[in-house]
């Protein structure tokens, strides 16, 4: 029997449970992070300023960041098939 066969005993394959202890570790990490990472600190952009939380902007900027480099991703696929279906 491989790994990723079920077994009669549990129904869950070591697979699974490799993938809950990892998800397990990671928030674990994430709670660490964001319980050093707690002190607000003031936030200036353009004519705002306001106080957040550090982690709250952390984990923010990433998403912002994500968000662009999908629309970047998208905007680039998009392209590439249009020239695709302008030569073919």
């Amino acid at each position: 029997m491989d790994e990723t066969t079920q077994r009669p005993d549990d129904g869950m394959s070591s697979a699974t449970i490799a993938k809950l202890v990892a998800i397990g570790i990671l928030v674990l990490l994430f709670v660490v992070f964001a319980i050093q990472n707690a002190a607000s600190v003031t936030v200036e952009f353009l004519a705002w300023e306001f106080q957040m939380r550090r982690i709250i902007l952390m984990v923010l900027s990433a998403a912002i960041g994500i968000a662009i480099w999908e629309l970047a991703g998208l905007t680039w696929r998009r392209r590439r098939e249009r020239r695709a279906g302008e030569s073919g």
